[in-house]
């Protein structure tokens, strides 16, 4: 019977598996990419139904001219919009102009596009996903343009 590599390393491995997890957090205690305090805050109120702090923290941004966090916290919006919407439709009722309000729903579109097509690579990516992918993208071109029109201001190159 030939030996396969590394077969004889399994036991020793199971053997110590228990330990491997030592000293680390509980699963769950650790937060990849969290977003920042004042994100988590507006998440947090949008997930409980108000717009307000997710309003005012864009107007900020854009007030400031600070792009980068502008682009983040509309991303953490927008995939919060993805499944969490009521807060969203309130604020595009209550503000139907608003430019930033524009940013998050140009966000949307994208997300959703992409929640359909997945991210696995092409090759697993069905004709149907692929064709459903492209048509929300198409669909998504005015709310995209709405939203460049709302934002005149000039993002980082």
């Amino acid at each position: 019977m030939a030996k396969l590599p590394g077969v004889l390393a399994l036991p020793r491995m199971l053997r110590h598996f228990a330990t491997t997890g030592e000293g680390l957090p509980e699963d769950g205690a650790v937060e990849v990419d969290a977003p920042d305090d004042a994100l988590r805050a507006v998440l947090s109120a949008a997930r409980s139904g108000t717009w307000e702090p997710a309003a005012a923290l864009l107007s900020e941004t854009r007030s400031a001219e600070d792009w980068y966090r502008r682009g983040q916290f509309s991303a953490g919006l927008a995939e919060l919009a993805l499944h969490h919407h009521g807060w969203l439709d309130d604020w595009n009722r209550a503000r139907p102009g608003d430019p930033d309000l524009a940013l998050v729903l140009a966000e949307l579109e994208i997300d959703r596009a992409w929640e359909i097509r997945t991210a696995a690579r092409a090759r697993h990516v069905s004709q149907e996903q692929f064709h459903a992918f492209r048509t929300l993208l198409e669909d998504a071109t005015p709310v995209l343009r709405t939203a460049a029109d709302l934002n005149p201001g000039r993002p980082p190159t």
